[in-house]
């Protein structure tokens, strides 16, 4: 009941305390995404396969992603560096 489609949740951790600490995003989010690959790449966070939840009026599904986007740490803005 938590998903939202087109949300992209984003979390610090500080690994002294182990606390997670929201953060708020912006730009072209890669939706509610999940089991996808993230790898740091210079100063971006990249994303990449995974499934995302797409809704059609009361009916959620996932859908496979086929896009890659990077999450620039500096600016927490969100950019879709491709698409198939």
């Amino acid at each position: 009941d938590e998903r939202r489609p087109g949300y992209t949740q984003v979390f610090r951790l500080d690994v002294a305390t182990l606390a997670l600490t929201r953060v708020e995003t912006t730009g072209d989010v890669p939706g509610w995404i999940s089991r996808h690959r993230a790898q740091r790449e210079g100063d971006e966070i990249v994303i990449r396969g995974g499934n995302v939840v797409t809704r059609d009026g009361d009916k959620e599904d996932y859908a496979d992603n086929h896009d890659v986007f990077a999450l620039s740490l500096p600016s927490l803005s969100w950019t879709r560096i491709m698409t198939p």
